[in-house]
């Protein structure tokens, strides 16, 4: 997917494991990995993604609803923060993070003049198929493209600040499937 941070109004994440909704989905293990891509600057302005490292070694953290969004109980949340402390993550154009499904993970406001840009893809082991149907796919074996595609691609019409919506969190089903709603925190 993309990810798109507007400049000044580009949202929060709140702190997360993508296994925490992936574990909703059906998965049985977390045999999975993200991997963000930087399309340009990834700042503490922009709101460059947070993570906490090896938090991934707590294993799944039950995630609540919390305003609009899933996301990881902030009991546990602090208290890995306390363990763990949390890095930024500051990405040039091309620049690459992988990071375990288990890995607490946030981004704050985007309060710069400046978009971020992010494509993220997500791996799951092939024997770690969702067990029930949901609205995201089983496995499907990867199609190999020609080197030049992602500049064939740039001629679809999508350009930088044309409005395009990718995910609009009262339509997301994954932040929806997690049930017990949990009021924002003040």
């Amino acid at each position: 997917k993309v990810m798109i941070k507007e400049a000044f109004v580009g949202g929060k994440w709140e702190w997360h494991q993508d296994y925490g909704y992936w574990y909703s989905n059906g998965c049985l293990a977390p045999k999975m990995l993200s991997v963000m891509v930087a399309l340009n600057e990834h700042t503490i302005e922009n709101g460059c993604l947070h993570v906490m490292p090896r938090s991934h070694h707590l294993g799944r953290v039950t995630h609540t609803t919390t305003g609009t969004q899933a996301g990881a109980d902030m009991e546990r949340v602090r208290l890995a923060e306390m363990q763990f402390g949390v890095k930024p993550v500051l990405l040039q154009p091309g620049d690459a993070i992988f990071f375990h499904c288990n890995l607490l993970h946030a981004s704050p406001q985007n309060k710069s003049q400046s978009q971020r840009w992010s494509i993220i893809t997500a791996y799951n082991a092939r024997s770690n198929d969702p067990f029930r149907e949901h609205h995201h796919p089983k496995y499907t074996p990867l199609d190999r493209w020609p080197d030049d595609a992602i500049r064939r691609l740039s001629k679809c019409g999508i350009t930088e600040g044309d409005g395009t919506i990718f995910m609009q969190h009262e339509k997301d089903q994954s932040a929806a499937a997690e049930g017990q709603a949990v009021p924002p925190e003040p």
